[in-house]
């Protein structure tokens, strides 16, 4: 079953909210030249990707990521969170790219770009969205998009049934051009270096290849730190390859 709108019951009162930047969500720009704002790239990556200096595996069954999920796992020396960020950028633009050729509108805003390509991005659909409810189905957000419903495709994704905090965010931003989060690329840059030097302190890395990844990254990422009981022999491994300016 397609719907057309979200049910009574999950509309979204928006007049009742104060729009936060009016210009990113009124303003059209023509679709040839629109691209994700950094505020947006920031909320997307903030709020669902963590950073790992070493390769990892998110599942037992999956092969290994490193990074933000993106590059070559099997890098000698690691991944700086910047090199790790140029990765992960690399994909999102090429997505973009995808989305931009495929949304059949001449113009739209930046709030109302942003938050179709955070959902084309995270889940790899646009047009359609399976529902919150029992009731199953999904909803034609596309339709409503043809139609310059704003409010109920907005509604519509608020509603979504896949990671529905994510798709509150995401309609947050399409009708309020509100982009606040407590979390910021930053603060994931933060986590991923405590979390390198919690796992390798605990004894948490054994194999010898992921430790010396971690190793090497480490001193990489913070200007010429060691981790905790790293051996001297590595540590003059280490600054002979990567020797301090």
């Amino acid at each position: 079953m397609i719907y057309k709108t979200a049910p009574t019951t999950q509309r979204i009162q928006w007049e009742s909210f104060r729009v936060v930047d009016d210009f990113k969500v009124n303003l059209n720009v023509g679709i040839r030249v629109i691209q994700t704002s950094d505020e947006m790239i920031e909320l997307i990556l903030a709020n669902n990707f963590k950073y790992r200096m070493s390769r990892y595996k998110a599942n037992e069954d999956d092969g290994f990521n490193i990074g933000y999920g993106y590059g070559n796992s099997d890098m000698p020396y690691g991944m700086t969170e910047e090199e790790a960020y140029d990765e992960w950028i690399k994909e999102f633009k090429k997505k973009e790219d995808q989305l931009v050729r495929q949304l059949p509108l001449d113009f739209i805003s930046q709030a109302r770009f942003d938050s179709i390509m955070s959902l084309y991005f995270l889940t790899g659909k646009w047009r359609t969205m399976p529902t919150n409810s029992i009731r199953g189905g999904s909803y034609d957000i596309l339709g409503a998009i043809k139609a310059g419903q704003w409010e109920a495709v907005a509604d519509m994704i608020s509603d979504g049934g896949i990671d529905r905090r994510q798709r509150q965010i995401e309609a947050k931003v399409m009708m309020l051009g509100d982009y606040s989060s407590v979390k910021t690329r930053n603060s994931t840059r933060l986590e991923g270096i405590q979390y390198a030097r919690s796992q390798y302190s605990s004894g948490f890395i054994t194999d010898s290849f992921t430790k010396k990844q971690t190793e090497f990254a480490y001193y990489r990422q913070t200007g010429g730190g060691y981790l905790p009981n790293t051996t001297m022999n590595r540590k003059m491994q280490i600054k002979k390859i990567f020797p301090l300016r």
